[in-house]
């Protein structure tokens, strides 16, 4: 059965003070409103945490609960939780962390962002597929240094879409006619 994870505690332990600070700030603008979770995801995704997949999977899944002093607990899909402690957690007084469309395209790019240098090509290949999606600037140092050491043509191929659809998105003209460049001579229909 699929355990749980502790967001603020358990998860914390292993980081320098100044890791842990940055992935507790943005943890904690999933307690606000949906601006506040959009940015707190982008944040997140750009950390390069892979404890943020855990937490960002919960968010989109409807498996991210708070309670009313916003401790933020992931639910298994078996009802199962851990809090801070590792002890069973109740479920009684917690709700879960609503977002809208805005934070469903947040957590996908920062999702994508995350899994892009996954050992899994399938996860990568998702990975790509997510960060192409979302359309940011911000999404082009990680997707040049994941087109470097991508292997796989396939992979390779939906990289480059992302990495020119990205480019597009920035405000440097000579990135957006790089975009465009790529993006012409992909064999893609899109």
């Amino acid at each position: 059965m699929k355990r749980l994870i502790v967001i603020l505690a358990i998860m914390l332990l292993a980081l320098p003070a100044r890791a842990q600070d940055a992935f507790v700030d943005a943890l904690v603008g999933f307690a606000g409103g949906f601006g506040a979770q959009a940015e707190a995801a982008e944040r997140l995704g750009a950390l390069g945490d892979p404890r943020a997949i855990a937490v960002l999977r919960a968010l989109s899944e409807n498996r991210l609960l708070k309670r009313a002093d916003n401790t933020l607990i992931i639910q298994d899909g078996a009802g199962a939780t851990l809090a801070a402690t590792g002890a069973p957690a109740e479920i009684a007084g917690t709700e879960p962390v609503r977002i809208n469309n805005r934070v469903r395209v947040a957590i996908r790019g920062a999702l994508g962002r995350l899994q892009l240098v996954s050992p899994d090509p399938t996860e990568r290949l998702a990975a790509a597929e997510a960060v192409y999606r979302t359309r940011s600037a911000e999404n082009v140092p990680g997707l040049e240094a994941a087109l470097a050491r991508e292997s796989v043509t396939r992979i390779r191929e939906r990289l480059e879409l992302a990495l020119g659809a990205a480019r597009l998105a920035g405000t440097d003209a000579a990135a957006r006619r790089a975009g465009i460049a790529a993006l012409a001579s992909a064999s893609s229909q899109e």
